[in-house]
């Protein structure tokens, strides 16, 4: 497949960062609401109290549990964090590496050690802001021709210059289209399509949602003027550059645990896809928003 004009707007400058790591920052108030600083803005306390935010739930994809994990682990990530994680990188990568790692203990019952190994391996992963690139081009010999053919799509799509609504709508089209195909029964013959498409659509529809709270663009997509369109384009790319990431974190640690079984497969394809997500936040961005966060910090309130 061929990507080559929509791969340029990949390559954007890259500070939407500062919205997740703010975020994680801002979320690190007292749980108690009467703790909570009164300068911390109401939408960050609103994000960080709400419901976990899906994408459309497809009961005709037998993988779509991964995706919807995958949305539960960023959720609970993201929640624990503290306001000192953001002091330098090291206590940020301590903190989604061991709050993943509970969460893999506590809601899927592994071992610390295995729970450990699966968010270290979103470390391993070296993925950055070309993932959409990446994914557009993504080859692998298990992978059968049209398997390859829906991955690369997907991620052609996560490289267009373009809307939320937009975005989603191609999205739920190759969902639809996905899950027209004849695929073969059971669990183990040809997944790869299903398993992204799931993470992909649900990754989206959650930082979809962070990017619009923060930014204050109403329902994701207002028909507003040139500024607010541009607005709207600029959190729409920086929200599909997570979600391709997340979609390739998932599938290759899926097929890189193909050896231990199905079930070692899916813990892997939601443990490792649901670390990266910040992950990615912090190996690609933390150099720009340090200032940004400082800013932040309680004795400059």
């Amino acid at each position: 497949m061929n990507a080559s004009n929509s791969w340029a707007y990949c390559a954007l400058p890259i500070r939407f960062l500062c919205i997740v790591l703010t975020a994680l920052f801002l979320f690190a108030a007292c749980s108690d609401p009467q703790a909570e600083a009164p300068e911390i803005p109401s939408s960050y306390l609103a994000m960080r109290k709400s419901d976990i935010v899906y994408g459309p739930i497809n009961d005709r994809n037998p993988f779509e549990h991964v995706g919807l994990r995958h949305n539960d682990l960023v959720h609970a990530v993201i929640a624990s964090a503290q306001a000192w994680d953001t002091l330098d990188i090291s206590h940020m990568f301590g903190r989604i590496q061991n709050s993943a790692a509970e969460w893999a203990e506590d809601q899927m019952g592994l071992s610390p050690d295995r729970s450990l190994e699966l968010v270290q391996a979103a470390f391993a992963l070296k993925i950055d802001s070309t993932a959409p690139q990446r994914l557009a081009q993504y080859r692998s010999p298990a992978l059968t021709v049209r398997e390859r053919d829906y991955i690369q799509r997907i991620g052609e799509l996560l490289c267009r210059k373009q809307r939320f609504a937009d975005a989603e709508a191609g999205l739920l089209a190759l969902e639809r289209e996905i899950l027209a195909e004849s695929w073969p029964a059971g669990d183990s013959t040809e997944t790869a399509a299903r398993i992204v498409i799931s993470v992909a659509k649900h990754s989206f529809a959650y930082w979809k949602r962070m990017m619009c709270t923060v930014y204050d663009i109403e329902n994701g997509d207002r028909a507003l003027g040139k500024s607010a369109t541009d607005l709207i384009i600029y959190a729409t790319s920086r929200t599909q550059i997570i979600v391709a990431a997340d979609a390739i974190g998932a599938w290759v640690a899926f097929e890189n645990t193909t050896p231990l079984g199905l079930g070692a497969q899916f813990e892997a394809a939601i443990i490792t896809g649901g670390s990266l997500s910040l992950v990615v936040a912090v190996i690609v961005y933390w150099k720009e928003i340090v200032e940004f966060l400082d800013s932040l910090l309680p004795w400059n309130w």
